[in-house]
Order: structure tokens, then C-alpha cells, then sequence
């Protein structure tokens, strides 16, 4: 009788043991883990008539500007909610990140040692600036420092330099020392790269935040230039030059693919790129003779088609 009811108190000792082991467990998960979650909310759809004026502007010799008086458009409760999260958006059909959310706080930040960046984002064509300095950047839409999401193709674009540092990272550093003062604290957070059409480098980062206590409270456009460089964001490529310029050029660029793809080839050019998939095609594929002939551009070489961002077609 002893022995039955000393296996019955191991039995009941070992469960709890059981349950506390896997308590200690769920609580120690990694961020990366956290943010993934299913329970995350999905993906809120923005105000569609301030993204599409953001579209449109063009940079005035100032990088950052404050969009709706610094109000930002969260409801009340979505300010208010105490349970963290974050949340990326699907990469479009080009494979551009295009949102990324959350509501912030300190469980979500990463407490391992940060991994190399190796993902290239879209529009990725980096190169030395005459100070030296790289122009490009694997710009985070929400930061690693909140979320520990370093190699996600979701929350990288291709930023410049002073888009990374000091603009977005001066937001970012607030919002930072504000989470770290208190796990209570709770930061509704949204940043969205803002493009037109087609193009692979978007010409901005639209972000967003706010506290329950409004204490960070914020709505900025920051313009993805940089200073001294001209940029095409139809394709990522650069040279030195007026910023001011870029929208320009850019515009130009975007005509010009337009103009070739309806028009027949010049005699020398037998190499089309489709300006939609960025998928260069050559005579003896089997794929040559397909597509809208409106959406061809024209090359000379693969080599031509590779540097204006094309890959070519696998059949």
C-alpha cells in the first residue's frame, strides 16, 4: 500500500516538474519565433490616397518631412493593445519588400548575436561614392534591433546611406530608448517603402508610430537619396550627381523602355528584356517569339540586359 502511493506522489511530482520545464521553454523562445507567430494581426492595407501622394513627390533639398501634422492614422486600440507582434507583407510580383508592422516592445528585441547581411534586395547595385563611402545600404524596414529580423527578404530594400544613417535610424533610436526604459511599454510601429510603378529602388520610406502615452508620436516621408548621387531607380544603377535630378532621369529611363518595347529592333539588337518580369530573352529560346511585344525593351548584349537588371530566361 506504501509502494502504491508512493509511485501515485512521484506520478504527480513528475507531471508538474513536466509542465513547469515546458512553461521555462515557451517563455525563453526565441524573437524570431515570436514574430512569426500566427496570431500575429495580418497586414493592415494604408491609406492608399496619402501613399499615392507620396508617390509623387520629388525631392526638395530636404530628406525628411512630416506628413498629416506628425499624426499618424492608428486607432485608438490598436495603439492601446499589450500583446507585441510583427508582421511582414508578401514581396510583390517584382519581389519588392512592401510593408512591414508591429506593435513593439522589449520580449520582441533579439538577445543572440547578429548574423552577416547576405540578401540583396530588389534594385541592389551598389557601389563606392568619390568619399569613399558605399552609396547602398540593406536598409531594415523595421529595424534589427527590434525584432532581430536581419536576413528577411520581406524587411530589406535597397536604401541609401543617409536614408539609413541618420534618418531612419534617429526615428528608430527613440522609439528604441523609449521600449528599453520599461517592459510596459508599447510602440504601434508601421514603415512602408513607397515606389513608382515598376520601379526596383523605391523613392522613400513612409513611417509611422505612436505610443499610448504619445510620447513617440510620428508620421515622416524620408526621400531614399543621397547626397552628390544620381540615382536610377528603375534599376538601382547611379552616378555622381544632383539628387534633385534623379526623379528626372528616372522618368526619362522609364520612357525610353516604353518607346523601344513598341517599336521593331534595330538590325543589331536581338535581345528583348520583358519590362514587367525583368527577364531577358535571346534568339534560340524557346520563349523568344513570346510575351506583349508592348512590354520589350531592346539590348545589344546579355551583357547590356544583365546591367540594366536583367536575368535571363531559363527555357
Amino acid at each position: 500500500m506504501v509502494k502504491k502511493k508512493n509511485w501515485f506522489w512521484l506520478t504527480i511530482v513528475g507531471i508538474l516538474v513536466a509542465v513547469l520545464l515546458w512553461t521555462v521553454v515557451l517563455k525563453r523562445q526565441s524573437p524570431l519565433q515570436k514574430v512569426q507567430s500566427p496570431t500575429a494581426p495580418a497586414v493592415k492595407q494604408s491609406n492608399q490616397a496619402t501613399y499615392a501622394k507620396l508617390q509623387q513627390l520629388n525631392y526638395q533639398n530636404q530628406q525628411q518631412i512630416v506628413i498629416n501634422h506628425d499624426q499618424p492614422d492608428f486607432t485608438r486600440d490598436e495603439v492601446t493593445a499589450k500583446k507585441p507582434w510583427a508582421n511582414y507583407a508578401n514581396l510583390d510580383r517584382l519581389n519588392r519588400a512592401v510593408k512591414a508592422e508591429g506593435l513593439l516592445n522589449q520580449s520582441l528585441m533579439p538577445r543572440v548575436k547578429r548574423e552577416p547581411l547576405y540578401w540583396n534586395p530588389t534594385g541592389w547595385h551598389n557601389k563606392q561614392m568619390p568619399n569613399g563611402r558605399f552609396l547602398y545600404n540593406r536598409s531594415h524596414l523595421i529595424g534589427y534591433q527590434f525584432t532581430g529580423q536581419n536576413n528577411n527578404p520581406k524587411n530589406l530594400i535597397t536604401g541609401t546611406a543617409s536614408l539609413n544613417n541618420p534618418e531612419m535610424l534617429a526615428n528608430e533610436d527613440d522609439i528604441a530608448a523609449y521600449l528599453k526604459e520599461s517592459p510596459h511599454n508599447f510602440v504601434r510601429y508601421a514603415v512602408e517603402p513607397v515606389y513608382r510603378g515598376d520601379e526596383l529602388v523605391p523613392r522613400g520610406v513612409w513611417m509611422r508610430a505612436e505610443s499610448p502615452d504619445e510620447r513617440i508620436r510620428f508620421n515622416r516621408y524620408i526621400f531614399n537619396i543621397q547626397a552628390g548621387m544620381q540615382i536610377d531607380y528603375q534599376t538601382g544603377y547611379s552616378r555622381v550627381g544632383n539628387p534633385s535630378q534623379s526623379a528626372a532621369s528616372s522618368s526619362q529611363s522609364s520612357n525610353n523602355q516604353n518607346q523601344s518595347a513598341s517599336q521593331a529592333p534595330p538590325n543589331h539588337q536581338k535581345i528583348w528584356g520583358n519590362t514587367r518580369s525583368h527577364v531577358y530573352h535571346v534568339p534560340g529560346q524557346a520563349s523568344y517569339n513570346t510575351g506583349n511585344p508592348q512590354n520589350r525593351v531592346w539590348f545589344d548584349s546579355e551583357e547590356q540586359a544583365q546591367q540594366a537588371g536583367y536575368r535571363k530566361a531559363s527555357n
